[in-house]
Protein backbone atom coordinates (compact mmCIF):
# COMPACT_ATOMS: atom_id res chain seq x y z
CA UNK A 1 0.00 0.00 0.00
CA UNK A 2 1.02 3.57 -1.07
CA UNK A 3 0.23 6.91 0.57
CA UNK A 4 -0.85 8.87 -2.34
CA UNK A 5 -0.90 12.48 0.12
CA UNK A 6 -3.71 14.89 0.39
CA UNK A 7 -6.30 13.88 -2.77
CA UNK A 8 -8.29 16.81 -4.59
CA UNK A 9 -11.51 17.58 -3.80
CA UNK A 10 -12.47 18.58 -6.94
CA UNK A 11 -15.12 16.55 -8.90
CA UNK A 12 -14.26 13.74 -11.09
CA UNK A 13 -14.56 16.10 -14.43
CA UNK A 14 -12.42 19.19 -13.07
CA UNK A 15 -9.89 16.88 -12.07
CA UNK A 16 -9.56 15.44 -15.72
CA UNK A 17 -9.53 18.48 -17.40
CA UNK A 18 -7.31 19.80 -14.81
CA UNK A 19 -9.36 22.60 -14.52
CA UNK A 20 -10.29 24.40 -10.97
CA UNK A 21 -13.34 23.34 -9.13
CA UNK A 22 -15.32 25.83 -6.86
CA UNK A 23 -16.67 22.61 -5.31
CA UNK A 24 -20.17 23.87 -5.28
CA UNK A 25 -22.78 21.48 -4.83
CA UNK A 26 -24.22 19.80 -5.93
CA UNK A 27 -22.65 20.67 -9.43
CA UNK A 28 -19.87 22.66 -9.49
CA UNK A 29 -19.89 26.43 -11.56
CA UNK A 30 -16.97 24.62 -14.14
CA UNK A 31 -19.73 22.03 -15.39
CA UNK A 32 -22.78 24.28 -15.08
CA UNK A 33 -20.92 26.57 -17.33
CA UNK A 34 -19.96 23.23 -19.66
CA UNK A 35 -23.62 22.25 -19.92
CA UNK A 36 -22.27 19.16 -18.48
CA UNK A 37 -23.67 16.76 -15.81
CA UNK A 38 -21.30 17.30 -12.83
CA UNK A 39 -20.23 13.59 -11.93
CA UNK A 40 -19.95 14.57 -8.26
CA UNK A 41 -17.20 14.24 -5.61
CA UNK A 42 -15.23 11.35 -4.35
CA UNK A 43 -15.04 10.08 -0.44
CA UNK A 44 -11.42 11.55 0.20
CA UNK A 45 -10.99 8.78 2.65
CA UNK A 46 -11.18 6.28 -0.13
CA UNK A 47 -8.12 7.49 -2.62
CA UNK A 48 -5.40 8.17 0.66
CA UNK A 49 -4.17 4.55 -0.13
CA UNK A 50 -3.45 2.47 -3.16
CA UNK A 51 -2.47 -0.82 -3.82
CA UNK A 52 0.20 -0.40 -6.21
CA UNK A 53 2.21 -3.44 -5.91
CA UNK A 54 1.95 -4.95 -9.15
CA UNK A 55 2.74 -1.56 -10.45
CA UNK A 56 6.18 -1.23 -8.44
CA UNK A 57 6.82 -4.88 -8.95
CA UNK A 58 6.70 -3.93 -12.97
CA UNK A 59 9.15 -1.33 -11.97
CA UNK A 60 11.51 -3.34 -10.16
CA UNK A 61 11.58 -5.78 -12.88
CA UNK A 62 12.34 -3.43 -15.76
CA UNK A 63 15.11 -1.59 -13.56
CA UNK A 64 16.61 -5.21 -13.34
CA UNK A 65 16.24 -5.94 -16.76
CA UNK A 66 18.17 -2.26 -17.52
CA UNK A 67 20.97 -3.46 -14.61
CA UNK A 68 21.09 -6.79 -16.47
CA UNK A 69 22.25 -5.39 -19.93
CA UNK A 70 24.47 -3.28 -18.89
CA UNK A 71 26.06 -5.69 -16.67
CA UNK A 72 26.60 -8.11 -19.70
CA UNK A 73 27.77 -4.81 -22.00
CA UNK A 74 30.13 -4.13 -19.34
CA UNK A 75 31.53 -7.85 -19.84
CA UNK A 76 31.68 -7.74 -23.24
CA UNK A 77 33.84 -4.95 -22.71
CA UNK A 78 35.99 -6.60 -20.40
CA UNK A 79 36.82 -9.70 -22.55
CA UNK A 80 37.53 -7.39 -25.13
CA UNK A 81 39.88 -5.51 -23.67
CA UNK A 82 43.52 -6.73 -21.74
CA UNK A 83 42.36 -7.51 -18.43
CA UNK A 84 45.49 -6.36 -17.55
CA UNK A 85 44.41 -2.30 -17.92
CA UNK A 86 42.20 -1.54 -15.40
CA UNK A 87 41.72 1.90 -16.56
CA UNK A 88 38.94 4.45 -16.16
CA UNK A 89 36.56 3.72 -19.32
CA UNK A 90 37.77 6.98 -20.99
CA UNK A 91 41.10 6.08 -21.38
CA UNK A 92 40.50 3.16 -22.77
CA UNK A 93 38.51 4.60 -25.59
CA UNK A 94 40.65 6.89 -26.04
CA UNK A 95 43.25 3.80 -26.82
CA UNK A 96 40.46 2.33 -29.04
CA UNK A 97 40.15 5.38 -31.15
CA UNK A 98 43.91 5.81 -31.32
CA UNK A 99 44.38 2.41 -32.31
CA UNK A 100 41.55 1.44 -34.67
CA UNK A 101 40.05 4.71 -35.79
CA UNK A 102 43.10 6.88 -36.98
CA UNK A 103 44.82 4.46 -39.23
CA UNK A 104 43.71 5.52 -42.43
CA UNK A 105 41.68 8.41 -41.92
CA UNK A 106 41.79 12.36 -41.83
CA UNK A 107 43.47 12.33 -38.45
CA UNK A 108 46.19 10.63 -38.65
CA UNK A 109 48.61 13.00 -37.33
CA UNK A 110 46.81 13.16 -34.12
CA UNK A 111 48.82 10.43 -32.01
CA UNK A 112 52.13 12.44 -32.18
CA UNK A 113 49.69 15.50 -31.49
CA UNK A 114 48.09 14.58 -28.60
CA UNK A 115 50.35 13.46 -26.02
CA UNK A 116 52.55 16.52 -25.60
CA UNK A 117 48.54 18.48 -25.37
CA UNK A 118 46.80 15.94 -23.16
CA UNK A 119 47.87 17.60 -19.83
CA UNK A 120 47.43 21.00 -19.99
CA UNK A 121 44.73 20.94 -23.16
CA UNK A 122 41.45 19.85 -21.52
CA UNK A 123 39.52 20.54 -24.79
CA UNK A 124 41.60 18.41 -26.56
CA UNK A 125 41.57 15.59 -24.41
CA UNK A 126 37.99 16.00 -23.81
CA UNK A 127 37.28 15.96 -27.64
CA UNK A 128 39.20 12.80 -28.14
CA UNK A 129 37.75 10.89 -25.27
CA UNK A 130 34.39 11.76 -26.58
CA UNK A 131 35.22 10.75 -30.21
CA UNK A 132 36.41 7.54 -28.44
CA UNK A 133 33.60 6.96 -26.10
CA UNK A 134 31.51 7.23 -29.08
CA UNK A 135 33.20 4.86 -31.61
CA UNK A 136 33.93 2.52 -29.16
CA UNK A 137 29.78 2.23 -27.80
CA UNK A 138 29.53 1.22 -31.44
CA UNK A 139 32.45 -1.39 -31.91
CA UNK A 140 30.91 -2.89 -28.25
CA UNK A 141 27.43 -1.91 -28.13
CA UNK A 142 27.80 -0.09 -24.94
CA UNK A 143 24.87 1.94 -23.30
CA UNK A 144 27.78 3.21 -20.83
CA UNK A 145 30.11 4.46 -23.42
CA UNK A 146 27.52 6.22 -25.29
CA UNK A 147 26.45 7.86 -22.38
CA UNK A 148 29.52 8.99 -20.95
CA UNK A 149 30.67 9.82 -24.46
CA UNK A 150 27.65 12.47 -24.83
CA UNK A 151 28.86 13.80 -21.30
CA UNK A 152 32.55 14.24 -22.72
CA UNK A 153 31.19 15.88 -25.73
CA UNK A 154 29.42 18.66 -23.80
CA UNK A 155 32.23 19.36 -21.56
CA UNK A 156 34.58 19.48 -24.59
CA UNK A 157 32.12 21.91 -25.81
CA UNK A 158 32.75 24.11 -22.70
CA UNK A 159 35.86 23.90 -22.62
CA UNK A 160 36.43 24.26 -26.74
CA UNK A 161 34.47 27.53 -25.93
CA UNK A 162 36.30 28.56 -23.18
CA UNK A 163 39.50 28.14 -25.29
CA UNK A 164 37.64 30.34 -28.05
CA UNK A 165 37.13 33.10 -26.16
CA UNK A 166 40.82 34.21 -25.55
CA UNK A 167 42.79 35.67 -28.60
CA UNK A 168 45.81 33.53 -28.13
CA UNK A 169 44.79 30.02 -27.56
CA UNK A 170 41.75 30.52 -30.68
CA UNK A 171 44.33 30.67 -33.12
CA UNK A 172 46.59 27.37 -31.82
CA UNK A 173 46.46 24.02 -33.39
CA UNK A 174 45.06 22.29 -30.73
CA UNK A 175 41.66 24.43 -30.56
CA UNK A 176 41.03 23.89 -34.58
CA UNK A 177 41.90 20.42 -33.79
CA UNK A 178 39.41 20.10 -30.69
CA UNK A 179 36.40 21.67 -33.07
CA UNK A 180 37.13 18.95 -36.05
CA UNK A 181 37.21 16.28 -33.30
CA UNK A 182 33.78 17.93 -32.13
CA UNK A 183 32.29 17.59 -35.93
CA UNK A 184 33.92 13.87 -36.29
CA UNK A 185 32.03 13.25 -33.42
CA UNK A 186 28.68 14.03 -34.84
CA UNK A 187 29.87 12.54 -37.43
CA UNK A 188 30.36 9.05 -35.72
CA UNK A 189 26.66 9.25 -33.87
CA UNK A 190 24.61 11.27 -36.76
CA UNK A 191 20.71 9.93 -36.37
CA UNK A 192 18.96 12.84 -36.27
CA UNK A 193 18.55 16.34 -38.45
CA UNK A 194 19.56 17.92 -35.39
CA UNK A 195 23.11 16.38 -35.30
CA UNK A 196 23.19 17.28 -39.07
CA UNK A 197 22.96 20.75 -37.91
CA UNK A 198 25.80 20.49 -34.64
CA UNK A 199 28.35 19.00 -37.79
CA UNK A 200 27.21 22.18 -39.49
CA UNK A 201 28.00 24.48 -37.21
CA UNK A 202 31.03 22.49 -36.10
CA UNK A 203 32.15 23.26 -39.85
CA UNK A 204 31.14 27.21 -39.94
CA UNK A 205 33.53 27.40 -36.61
CA UNK A 206 36.47 25.66 -37.57
CA UNK A 207 36.20 27.91 -41.33
CA UNK A 208 35.83 30.82 -39.01
CA UNK A 209 39.45 29.99 -37.81
CA UNK A 210 41.29 28.65 -40.55
CA UNK A 211 40.45 32.57 -41.43
CA UNK A 212 41.52 33.97 -38.07
CA UNK A 213 44.84 31.87 -38.47
CA UNK A 214 45.34 33.01 -41.95
CA UNK A 215 48.35 32.29 -43.92
CA UNK A 216 50.90 31.51 -41.01
CA UNK A 217 49.34 28.67 -40.60
CA UNK A 218 50.96 27.07 -43.22
CA UNK A 219 54.12 27.54 -41.60
CA UNK A 220 53.98 24.32 -40.22
CA UNK A 221 53.26 20.83 -41.39
CA UNK A 222 50.37 20.25 -38.99
CA UNK A 223 49.46 23.58 -40.04
CA UNK A 224 49.04 22.84 -42.90
CA UNK A 225 47.36 18.96 -42.36
CA UNK A 226 44.62 20.68 -39.84
CA UNK A 227 44.09 23.48 -43.08
CA UNK A 228 44.01 20.47 -45.54
CA UNK A 229 41.25 18.71 -43.38
CA UNK A 230 38.88 21.61 -42.55
CA UNK A 231 38.97 23.44 -46.10
CA UNK A 232 37.88 19.36 -47.64
CA UNK A 233 34.77 19.54 -44.81
CA UNK A 234 33.93 22.99 -46.01
CA UNK A 235 34.03 21.39 -49.54
CA UNK A 236 31.72 18.61 -48.47
CA UNK A 237 29.24 21.19 -46.90
CA UNK A 238 29.35 23.39 -49.96
CA UNK A 239 28.71 20.16 -52.08
CA UNK A 240 25.69 19.16 -49.88
CA UNK A 241 24.07 22.46 -49.36
CA UNK A 242 24.72 23.62 -53.24
CA UNK A 243 26.12 26.38 -52.25
CA UNK A 244 29.25 28.30 -53.24
CA UNK A 245 32.82 28.36 -51.28
CA UNK A 246 33.84 31.46 -49.97
CA UNK A 247 36.08 33.37 -51.85
CA UNK A 248 38.53 33.81 -48.86
CA UNK A 249 38.79 29.73 -48.47
CA UNK A 250 39.43 29.52 -52.12
CA UNK A 251 42.40 32.25 -52.06
CA UNK A 252 43.65 30.23 -48.82
CA UNK A 253 43.86 27.07 -50.48
CA UNK A 254 45.13 28.21 -53.43
CA UNK A 255 48.42 30.12 -51.55
CA UNK A 256 48.65 26.43 -49.67
CA UNK A 257 49.61 25.24 -53.04
CA UNK A 258 53.18 26.82 -52.08
CA UNK A 259 53.91 24.83 -49.51
CA UNK A 260 52.23 21.65 -50.47
CA UNK A 261 54.29 18.75 -51.35
CA UNK A 262 54.59 17.73 -55.25
CA UNK A 263 53.26 14.32 -54.37
CA UNK A 264 50.35 15.68 -52.64
CA UNK A 265 47.62 16.42 -55.34
CA UNK A 266 44.97 16.89 -53.33
CA UNK A 267 45.25 21.04 -52.87
CA UNK A 268 44.66 20.96 -56.50
CA UNK A 269 42.07 18.67 -56.45
CA UNK A 270 39.82 21.00 -53.99
CA UNK A 271 40.22 23.86 -55.91
CA UNK A 272 38.80 22.41 -59.06
CA UNK A 273 36.09 20.63 -56.08
CA UNK A 274 35.57 24.31 -55.49
CA UNK A 275 34.81 25.29 -58.98
CA UNK A 276 31.93 22.00 -59.21
CA UNK A 277 30.65 23.09 -55.61
CA UNK A 278 30.32 26.81 -57.14
CA UNK A 279 28.67 25.74 -60.77
CA UNK A 280 25.67 23.70 -58.54
CA UNK A 281 25.35 26.65 -56.65
CA UNK A 282 24.82 28.96 -59.49
CA UNK A 283 22.14 26.19 -61.14
CA UNK A 284 20.36 26.27 -58.05
CA UNK A 285 20.06 30.00 -57.60
CA UNK A 286 18.99 30.61 -60.90
CA UNK A 287 21.99 32.74 -62.00
CA UNK A 288 23.18 29.93 -64.08
CA UNK A 289 19.90 28.41 -66.32
CA UNK A 290 20.77 28.19 -70.07
CA UNK A 291 21.56 24.30 -70.59
CA UNK A 292 24.06 24.81 -73.26
CA UNK A 293 25.90 27.01 -71.00
CA UNK A 294 25.69 24.66 -67.60
CA UNK A 295 26.44 22.04 -70.27
CA UNK A 296 29.48 23.68 -71.39
CA UNK A 297 30.47 24.76 -67.87
CA UNK A 298 30.56 21.10 -66.37
CA UNK A 299 32.48 19.41 -69.18
CA UNK A 300 34.92 21.77 -68.90
CA UNK A 301 35.03 21.20 -65.28
CA UNK A 302 34.92 17.35 -66.48
CA UNK A 303 37.95 18.01 -68.66
CA UNK A 304 39.75 19.65 -66.13
CA UNK A 305 39.16 16.77 -63.44
CA UNK A 306 40.42 14.36 -66.23
CA UNK A 307 43.75 16.10 -66.68
CA UNK A 308 44.46 15.99 -62.92
CA UNK A 309 44.51 12.47 -62.91
CA UNK A 310 46.69 12.31 -65.52
CA UNK A 311 49.53 14.04 -63.88
CA UNK A 312 48.86 11.41 -60.71
CA UNK A 313 52.70 10.67 -59.17
CA UNK A 314 53.19 7.09 -58.80
CA UNK A 315 52.14 6.54 -55.50
CA UNK A 316 48.74 7.79 -55.89
CA UNK A 317 48.61 5.15 -59.30
CA UNK A 318 45.65 1.95 -58.63
CA UNK A 319 47.08 -1.87 -59.38
CA UNK A 320 44.62 -3.67 -60.26
CA UNK A 321 44.59 -8.07 -58.45
CA UNK A 322 42.29 -10.15 -60.60
CA UNK A 323 39.96 -12.29 -58.76
CA UNK A 324 37.98 -14.34 -61.68
CA UNK A 325 37.35 -16.91 -59.18
CA UNK A 326 35.80 -15.08 -55.87
CA UNK A 327 32.59 -15.15 -54.87
CA UNK A 328 30.84 -12.36 -56.48
CA UNK A 329 29.62 -10.85 -52.66
CA UNK A 330 33.04 -10.56 -52.15
CA UNK A 331 34.32 -9.20 -55.42
CA UNK A 332 32.22 -6.81 -58.18
CA UNK A 333 33.30 -7.88 -61.53
CA UNK A 334 35.69 -10.51 -61.19
CA UNK A 335 38.96 -7.45 -60.20
CA UNK A 336 39.71 -4.73 -57.28
CA UNK A 337 42.10 -1.96 -56.63
CA UNK A 338 44.57 -1.91 -54.37
CA UNK A 339 45.80 1.72 -53.27
CA UNK A 340 49.37 2.72 -51.21
CA UNK A 341 47.27 4.10 -48.37
CA UNK A 342 43.23 4.36 -47.47
CA UNK A 343 43.65 8.30 -47.86
CA UNK A 344 44.30 8.05 -51.51
CA UNK A 345 41.70 5.92 -52.19
CA UNK A 346 39.72 8.29 -50.25
CA UNK A 347 40.51 10.66 -52.45
CA UNK A 348 40.45 8.99 -55.81
CA UNK A 349 36.69 8.09 -54.68
CA UNK A 350 36.04 11.72 -54.10
CA UNK A 351 37.28 12.58 -57.47
CA UNK A 352 34.91 10.15 -59.03
CA UNK A 353 32.07 10.90 -57.13
CA UNK A 354 32.52 14.69 -58.44
CA UNK A 355 32.95 13.67 -62.20
CA UNK A 356 29.45 11.29 -61.23
CA UNK A 357 28.23 14.75 -60.53
CA UNK A 358 29.18 16.49 -63.26
CA UNK A 359 27.40 13.96 -66.12
CA UNK A 360 24.30 13.13 -64.03
CA UNK A 361 24.17 17.53 -64.40
CA UNK A 362 24.72 16.82 -68.13
CA UNK A 363 22.05 14.65 -68.48
CA UNK A 364 19.69 16.41 -66.70
CA UNK A 365 20.13 19.41 -68.48
CA UNK A 366 20.48 16.95 -71.85
CA UNK A 367 16.56 15.68 -70.52
CA UNK A 368 15.67 18.95 -70.28
CA UNK A 369 16.00 20.28 -73.36
CA UNK A 370 13.68 20.61 -76.76
CA UNK A 371 15.50 21.33 -79.18
CA UNK A 372 16.11 20.89 -83.06
CA UNK A 373 16.24 16.71 -84.57
CA UNK A 374 19.98 17.88 -85.30
CA UNK A 375 20.46 18.94 -82.17
CA UNK A 376 19.08 15.81 -80.77
CA UNK A 377 21.03 13.83 -82.76
CA UNK A 378 24.33 15.70 -81.01
CA UNK A 379 22.92 15.86 -77.15
CA UNK A 380 21.61 11.75 -77.65
CA UNK A 381 25.58 11.26 -78.18
CA UNK A 382 27.14 13.50 -75.24
CA UNK A 383 24.54 11.66 -72.86
CA UNK A 384 25.42 8.19 -73.71
CA UNK A 385 28.76 9.45 -73.36
CA UNK A 386 27.81 10.56 -69.81
CA UNK A 387 26.33 7.48 -69.06
CA UNK A 388 29.32 5.17 -70.09
CA UNK A 389 31.39 7.26 -68.39
CA UNK A 390 29.26 7.43 -64.93
CA UNK A 391 28.91 3.51 -65.01
CA UNK A 392 32.90 3.17 -65.75
CA UNK A 393 33.60 5.41 -62.74
CA UNK A 394 30.86 3.31 -60.57
CA UNK A 395 32.47 -0.03 -61.14
CA UNK A 396 36.06 1.85 -60.29
CA UNK A 397 34.14 2.76 -56.86
CA UNK A 398 33.35 -0.97 -55.97
CA UNK A 399 36.40 -1.89 -57.29
CA UNK A 400 38.05 -0.22 -54.47
CA UNK A 401 35.60 -1.75 -51.42
CA UNK A 402 37.63 -5.14 -50.97
CA UNK A 403 40.40 -2.37 -49.53
CA UNK A 404 38.35 -1.64 -47.10
CA UNK A 405 36.82 -4.18 -45.70
CA UNK A 406 39.51 -6.49 -46.48
CA UNK A 407 38.76 -9.87 -48.07
CA UNK A 408 39.94 -12.98 -46.48
CA UNK A 409 43.10 -14.78 -47.27
CA UNK A 410 41.18 -18.01 -49.38
CA UNK A 411 39.55 -15.79 -52.41
CA UNK A 412 41.76 -17.12 -55.48
CA UNK A 413 43.96 -15.08 -57.68
CA UNK A 414 44.79 -15.41 -61.48
CA UNK A 415 46.15 -12.90 -63.37
CA UNK A 416 44.67 -12.41 -67.03
CA UNK A 417 46.09 -10.19 -69.95
CA UNK A 418 43.02 -8.33 -69.92
CA UNK A 419 42.62 -5.02 -68.00
CA UNK A 420 40.11 -3.08 -66.85
CA UNK A 421 40.85 1.12 -68.67
CA UNK A 422 43.81 2.89 -67.19
CA UNK A 423 45.11 -0.15 -64.65
CA UNK A 424 48.14 -2.42 -64.52
CA UNK A 425 47.84 -5.92 -63.63
CA UNK A 426 49.73 -7.33 -60.56
CA UNK A 427 49.75 -10.38 -58.06
CA UNK A 428 49.71 -8.36 -54.93
CA UNK A 429 48.73 -10.96 -52.39
CA UNK A 430 45.05 -10.13 -51.49
CA UNK A 431 44.57 -8.23 -47.61
CA UNK A 432 44.46 -11.19 -45.29
CA UNK A 433 41.36 -10.09 -42.61
CA UNK A 434 43.74 -7.65 -40.42
CA UNK A 435 43.17 -6.67 -36.90
CA UNK A 436 44.38 -4.55 -34.41
CA UNK A 437 46.59 -5.53 -31.71
CA UNK A 438 43.52 -5.04 -29.42
CA UNK A 439 41.13 -7.45 -31.28
CA UNK A 440 39.46 -4.73 -32.99
CA UNK A 441 38.34 -4.04 -35.96
CA UNK A 442 39.64 -1.21 -38.27
CA UNK A 443 36.63 1.07 -38.30
CA UNK A 444 37.73 4.01 -39.56
CA UNK A 445 37.82 2.47 -43.12
CA UNK A 446 34.32 1.04 -43.31
CA UNK A 447 32.98 5.07 -42.73
CA UNK A 448 34.71 5.95 -45.46
CA UNK A 449 33.17 4.02 -48.43
CA UNK A 450 29.58 4.28 -47.54
CA UNK A 451 29.24 8.14 -49.16
CA UNK A 452 30.58 6.19 -52.56
CA UNK A 453 28.34 3.41 -52.16
CA UNK A 454 25.72 5.50 -51.84
CA UNK A 455 26.33 7.79 -54.79
CA UNK A 456 26.67 4.61 -57.19
CA UNK A 457 23.96 2.83 -56.03
CA UNK A 458 21.01 6.12 -56.40
CA UNK A 459 22.74 6.58 -59.38
CA UNK A 460 19.71 6.72 -62.06
CA UNK A 461 21.81 4.54 -64.43
CA UNK A 462 22.91 1.93 -62.00
CA UNK A 463 21.89 -1.44 -62.92
CA UNK A 464 20.18 -3.52 -60.25
CA UNK A 465 22.79 -6.25 -59.92
CA UNK A 466 25.01 -3.82 -59.15
CA UNK A 467 22.77 -1.86 -56.54
CA UNK A 468 22.27 -5.39 -55.05
CA UNK A 469 25.86 -6.12 -54.32
CA UNK A 470 26.16 -2.64 -52.84
CA UNK A 471 23.03 -3.38 -50.40
CA UNK A 472 25.45 -6.84 -49.70
CA UNK A 473 28.51 -5.04 -49.00
CA UNK A 474 27.12 -2.47 -46.69
CA UNK A 475 24.88 -5.38 -44.30
CA UNK A 476 28.40 -6.77 -44.38
CA UNK A 477 30.40 -3.56 -43.12
CA UNK A 478 27.08 -2.73 -40.81
CA UNK A 479 26.78 -6.27 -38.88
CA UNK A 480 30.36 -7.12 -39.24
CA UNK A 481 32.62 -4.37 -38.91
CA UNK A 482 29.87 -2.73 -36.26
CA UNK A 483 28.99 0.65 -38.45
CA UNK A 484 25.44 1.80 -37.70
CA UNK A 485 25.43 4.40 -40.47
CA UNK A 486 26.06 1.30 -42.96
CA UNK A 487 22.94 -0.43 -41.54
CA UNK A 488 21.07 3.14 -42.07
CA UNK A 489 21.95 3.38 -46.12
CA UNK A 490 20.64 -0.15 -46.44
CA UNK A 491 17.75 0.69 -45.22
CA UNK A 492 17.56 3.85 -47.08
CA UNK A 493 18.28 1.47 -50.22
CA UNK A 494 15.70 -0.76 -49.36
CA UNK A 495 12.91 1.15 -48.75
CA UNK A 496 14.04 3.35 -51.79
CA UNK A 497 13.66 6.73 -49.75
CA UNK A 498 15.11 9.40 -50.63
CA UNK A 499 19.47 9.81 -49.98
CA UNK A 500 19.58 10.93 -46.63
CA UNK A 501 21.85 13.49 -46.59
CA UNK A 502 23.80 12.71 -43.84
CA UNK A 503 25.67 10.21 -45.54
CA UNK A 504 27.96 12.25 -46.21
CA UNK A 505 29.30 12.67 -43.23
CA UNK A 506 30.88 9.08 -43.57
CA UNK A 507 33.29 10.11 -45.87
CA UNK A 508 34.88 12.63 -43.48
CA UNK A 509 36.58 10.04 -41.58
Amino acid sequence: MVFRGKPSKACHRCRERRLKCDLVKPRCTQCLRAGRKCPGYRPQSNDRFLDQTAEVVFKARLAEDARTEQRQSDQAMTKELPRSLSLPIEARATSFFLSNFIQGSNFEYLPSLYAPYSVREEHLSASIEAVGLASLSNELRSLQASKQGRKRYIHAIQATNTALRSPVRATEDSTLLSVLLLSLYEAITCTTQLTLCLWESHIKGAMALIRLRGRQQMNTQLGLQLLSQTTFSVAISAHRNMAAVPTEITSLVTHALQYASENDPSWSLKLISFRAADLRAAIRSGSLSDPDVIIAAAMQLDHDFVLWSSTLPPSWQFKTVLAEHADGTLVYEGYYHLYSTHGIARSMNAWRMLRMQLKLTIREQILRQHTSPLRSQDYTTLMRHAESIITQLASEICATIPQYVELPARVPISVSKTQPPHSTISDIPLPKTESSTSGFTHAARSYGVIWPLMSVATCPVCHSSRRAWIINRLQYIGRQMNNPQALLAVKILERNWDVDIRMHLCHLL
